[in-house]
Protein backbone atom coordinates (compact mmCIF):
# COMPACT_ATOMS: atom_id res chain seq x y z
CA UNK A 1 0.00 0.00 0.00
CA UNK A 2 1.19 3.51 -0.80
CA UNK A 3 0.91 5.69 2.31
CA UNK A 4 3.47 8.43 2.82
CA UNK A 5 5.15 11.57 1.53
CA UNK A 6 6.70 9.69 -1.39
CA UNK A 7 3.74 8.86 -3.60
CA UNK A 8 5.66 6.44 -5.81
CA UNK A 9 5.84 2.71 -5.22
CA UNK A 10 8.33 1.20 -5.31
CA UNK A 11 10.21 4.14 -3.77
CA UNK A 12 13.86 3.58 -4.64
CA UNK A 13 15.20 4.32 -8.15
CA UNK A 14 17.04 0.98 -7.91
CA UNK A 15 13.78 -0.84 -7.11
CA UNK A 16 12.61 -3.89 -8.96
CA UNK A 17 9.07 -4.62 -10.10
CA UNK A 18 6.92 -5.33 -7.00
CA UNK A 19 5.30 -8.30 -8.78
CA UNK A 20 8.01 -10.27 -10.58
CA UNK A 21 11.04 -8.85 -8.73
CA UNK A 22 13.13 -9.26 -11.87
CA UNK A 23 13.23 -5.98 -13.77
CA UNK A 24 14.13 -2.56 -12.44
CA UNK A 25 11.39 0.05 -12.55
CA UNK A 26 12.05 3.77 -12.42
CA UNK A 27 11.33 6.92 -14.35
CA UNK A 28 14.57 6.26 -16.24
CA UNK A 29 13.38 2.91 -17.61
CA UNK A 30 10.37 1.86 -19.66
CA UNK A 31 7.51 0.92 -17.33
CA UNK A 32 3.73 0.92 -16.93
CA UNK A 33 1.95 2.65 -14.09
CA UNK A 34 -1.26 3.25 -12.25
CA UNK A 35 -1.41 6.94 -11.47
CA UNK A 36 -4.04 8.66 -9.39
CA UNK A 37 -4.73 11.66 -7.28
CA UNK A 38 -6.23 15.09 -7.07
CA UNK A 39 -5.28 18.64 -7.93
CA UNK A 40 -6.51 21.82 -6.29
CA UNK A 41 -7.95 24.00 -9.03
CA UNK A 42 -7.35 27.73 -8.93
CA UNK A 43 -9.85 30.21 -10.22
CA UNK A 44 -9.68 30.89 -13.95
CA UNK A 45 -7.20 33.53 -14.95
CA UNK A 46 -8.06 36.41 -17.26
CA UNK A 47 -6.96 34.26 -20.20
CA UNK A 48 -9.62 31.69 -19.28
CA UNK A 49 -7.06 29.05 -18.26
CA UNK A 50 -7.57 27.28 -14.97
CA UNK A 51 -4.36 26.40 -13.14
CA UNK A 52 -3.98 23.31 -10.98
CA UNK A 53 -1.58 22.94 -8.07
CA UNK A 54 -0.20 20.21 -5.86
CA UNK A 55 -0.72 21.33 -2.28
CA UNK A 56 0.22 19.82 1.06
CA UNK A 57 -3.37 19.72 2.35
CA UNK A 58 -4.52 17.09 -0.19
CA UNK A 59 -4.30 13.37 0.53
CA UNK A 60 -4.84 10.72 -2.12
CA UNK A 61 -6.49 7.36 -1.65
CA UNK A 62 -7.41 4.37 -3.77
CA UNK A 63 -9.39 1.36 -2.65
CA UNK A 64 -11.50 -1.45 -4.04
CA UNK A 65 -14.72 -2.17 -2.23
CA UNK A 66 -17.92 -4.17 -1.97
CA UNK A 67 -21.21 -3.26 -0.30
CA UNK A 68 -24.03 -5.67 0.43
CA UNK A 69 -27.47 -5.08 -1.01
CA UNK A 70 -29.15 -5.46 2.39
CA UNK A 71 -28.90 -1.77 3.29
CA UNK A 72 -27.27 -2.63 6.62
CA UNK A 73 -23.88 -1.05 5.95
CA UNK A 74 -22.12 -4.39 5.44
CA UNK A 75 -19.00 -3.86 3.34
CA UNK A 76 -15.46 -5.01 2.60
CA UNK A 77 -12.62 -2.97 1.18
CA UNK A 78 -9.01 -3.29 0.13
CA UNK A 79 -6.80 -0.22 0.47
CA UNK A 80 -4.17 0.30 -2.19
CA UNK A 81 -3.16 3.89 -1.39
CA UNK A 82 -4.01 5.96 1.70
CA UNK A 83 -3.07 9.39 3.05
CA UNK A 84 -0.59 10.12 0.26
CA UNK A 85 0.66 13.68 0.78
CA UNK A 86 -0.04 16.21 -1.97
CA UNK A 87 -2.73 13.95 -3.42
CA UNK A 88 -0.71 12.19 -6.14
CA UNK A 89 0.56 8.61 -6.37
CA UNK A 90 2.01 6.18 -8.89
CA UNK A 91 2.36 2.40 -8.76
CA UNK A 92 5.09 1.26 -11.17
CA UNK A 93 5.39 -2.13 -12.87
CA UNK A 94 7.79 -3.48 -15.46
CA UNK A 95 5.03 -4.72 -17.80
CA UNK A 96 1.29 -4.90 -18.34
CA UNK A 97 1.56 -8.58 -17.40
CA UNK A 98 2.82 -7.62 -13.92
CA UNK A 99 0.24 -4.82 -13.61
CA UNK A 100 -2.51 -7.32 -14.48
CA UNK A 101 -1.14 -9.78 -11.91
CA UNK A 102 -1.15 -7.05 -9.25
CA UNK A 103 -4.73 -6.05 -10.03
CA UNK A 104 -5.87 -9.70 -10.10
CA UNK A 105 -4.23 -10.26 -6.71
CA UNK A 106 -6.02 -7.19 -5.35
CA UNK A 107 -9.37 -8.52 -6.61
CA UNK A 108 -8.57 -11.97 -5.19
CA UNK A 109 -7.83 -10.42 -1.78
CA UNK A 110 -11.03 -8.39 -1.92
CA UNK A 111 -13.00 -11.56 -2.71
CA UNK A 112 -11.48 -13.24 0.36
CA UNK A 113 -12.57 -10.31 2.51
CA UNK A 114 -16.07 -10.44 1.00
CA UNK A 115 -16.37 -14.15 1.76
CA UNK A 116 -15.18 -13.56 5.34
CA UNK A 117 -17.80 -10.82 5.86
CA UNK A 118 -20.54 -12.96 4.32
CA UNK A 119 -19.58 -15.93 6.51
CA UNK A 120 -19.65 -13.71 9.59
CA UNK A 121 -23.26 -12.74 8.89
CA UNK A 122 -24.60 -16.10 7.71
Amino acid sequence: MVSDDNGTFPHDVESVCPVCGLKKVSSEKEHVLIHGGALLLDEESESGVQAANLVDNLQAFLFMGWESNHGDGTYAELEIARDVTKGQFSLLFCSTKCMRSFLNTCVDNLEKQIEAVKNEFS
